[in-house]
C-alpha cells in the first residue's frame, strides 16, 4: 500500500519551484529593512539629539536610494546594498560647495512644498474625522432627546 506524503501531484507547482520571486518593490523594501537592521537603525526609535536625528535621517536616505553597485566600501558589498557608513554613499560624487550654494534654495523649496502638501492632506483628513465624530455625537443626542 503506497502512501502519498504532502500534496498530490495534481496541484500547480509552488512559486518557489516555478522560480517566481516576490514583486520587485517588496524585495527592495525587504532588502532596505534588512540593511537598516544590519546598520543598527530602528525606524520606530528617534534619537533625542537633533544632530543625531539629522545624521540618522541622512544615512537612511542614502541607504534607501541605494547606489551600491561597484561600491568601494566593503560593508556595502557584504550587505549587497548601500550602508552609507560615512553618512554619504561612496558611489555618489559629492557636489562642490558652489553647486550646493546654487541648488540648495531649490531643494529647500521642493521639500517645503512637499511637506505643505502632506500637512494639508492630513489636516483635511483630521477635519473629516472631526466632522464625522461631531455628526455621530449629534445623532446620539437627537436619539436621546427624541
Amino acid at each position: 500500500m503506497s502512501q502519498t506524503i504532502g500534496k498530490a501531484n495534481t496541484s500547480a507547482p509552488s512559486p518557489a519551484r516555478r522560480g517566481a520571486r516576490p514583486p520587485r518593490k517588496d524585495r527592495d523594501q525587504a532588502d532596505y529593512q534588512r540593511r537598516l537592521r544590519a546598520a543598527g537603525i530602528k525606524e520606530d526609535e528617534c534619537p533625542e539629539d537633533m544632530d543625531a536625528f539629522r545624521l540618522q535621517l541622512a544615512r537612511q536616505i542614502a541607504m534607501f536610494v541605494n547606489h551600491w553597485h561597484g561600491c568601494p566600501e566593503r560593508i556595502c558589498r557584504r550587505n549587497r546594498g548601500c550602508m552609507a557608513p560615512d553618512i554619504h554613499c561612496a558611489n555618489v560624487p559629492r557636489p562642490s560647495p558652489e553647486e550646493v550654494a546654487r541648488d540648495w534654495p531649490k531643494v529647500q523649496f521642493e521639500v517645503r512644498s512637499a511637506l505643505n502638501k502632506i500637512l494639508a492632506e492630513r489636516a483635511a483628513e483630521v477635519e473629516a474625522c472631526e466632522e464625522e465624530e461631531l455628526q455621530r455625537v449629534l445623532a446620539k443626542r437627537r436619539q436621546k432627546d427624541g
